[in-house]
């Protein structure tokens, strides 16, 4: 009578090809850039954009204002159906 035992997860396949191939490290060298990214480069435009909009008005009024009347609200508009076709694609 054979039995069939699962290999422990430290001898699996997939656990030797993630050792050979450094996996864990470059993961975790990629999750550093990641927060570096947000904290160096993300969080001062969202800074600015809290101050210049310190009603919640945010960043697209923000553009509404660079353009004239009728530019600006195309151009939200045209956001907005960007954003819209984005969350139906994604249901």
């Amino acid at each position: 009578m054979t039995t069939h035992t699962t290999p422990s997860p430290a001898r699996s396949p997939g656990a030797k090809l993630l050792r050979r191939l450094n996996i864990g490290r470059k993961l975790t060298l990629g999750f550093g850039i990641l927060v570096l990214l947000t904290l160096f480069g993300a969080l001062p435009i969202y800074r600015r954009v809290a101050r210049e909009s310190p009603h919640g008005a945010g960043s697209i009024s923000m553009l509404e204002r660079l353009l004239s009347w009728w530019q600006g609200k195309l151009f939200v508009l045209v956001l907005l159906g960007f954003v819209t076709a984005g969350y139906e694609r994604r249901r």
